[in-house]
């Protein structure tokens, strides 16, 4: 259970001393989300686990893999029925940038940047990106018209990340859409 905001509205001007002070206002309502529970296993027999030192770390890593996979898809598209969650990408009351709302030739990197400004102006500052590896391998290469790389310095790298702001990339985000 958790509060959620669904109006705010922001009052504050200045004020002579000893004048009344204006009223900002905040309102919450209740609301839940059922625990759910993300499992599986794979048999194997005692004996192989004690012949091979390293399929310990091997059926661990792919069930572990496995659960994270599944997790990322239930948090971005989960469609809320049954014993799935309700996404972010799907949930009701998400704002939305079209890669192609902004000006004529605006690039990824430019849509990207308008949706952080469109968040910023709804007072929810970007603190992370999510993005499919493939859009950010689109971002990666994108090229100035001398053909140097734009983004990146190729010889040392660069951390993922957009204007300062982290960028996590999952194949579980559908490509061509970005969470900010």
């Amino acid at each position: 259970e958790y509060v959620q905001e669904t109006v705010l509205t922001i009052d504050a001007a200045m004020v002579a001393e000893g004048a009344q002070k204006p009223e900002s206002s905040v309102t919450f309502t209740d609301a839940s989300v059922p625990v759910r529970t993300l499992a599986h296993w794979m048999p194997i027999s005692r004996q192989i686990l004690d012949d091979i030192n390293g399929l310990s770390h091997y059926l661990n890593t792919r069930l572990l893999g496995g659960l994270k996979m599944v997790e990322d898809e239930q948090l971005l598209y989960g469609d809320g029925v049954g014993q799935n969650l309700t996404g972010l990408m799907v949930a009701s009351g998400t704002q939305s940038y079209a890669w192609s709302s902004g000006t004529s030739g605006d690039t990824r990197l430019d849509a990207l940047r308008r949706a952080m400004t469109k968040a910023a102006l709804a007072y929810y500052p970007v603190d992370g990106i999510i993005l499919h590896p493939t859009n950010w391998e689109q971002i990666e290469l994108t090229k100035s018209t001398t053909g140097l790389y734009v983004w990146v310095n190729v010889s040392t790298g660069a951390i993922p990340q957009l204007w300062k702001v982290p960028v996590i990339t999952t194949t579980a985000m559908h490509v061509n859409e970005a969470l900010l």
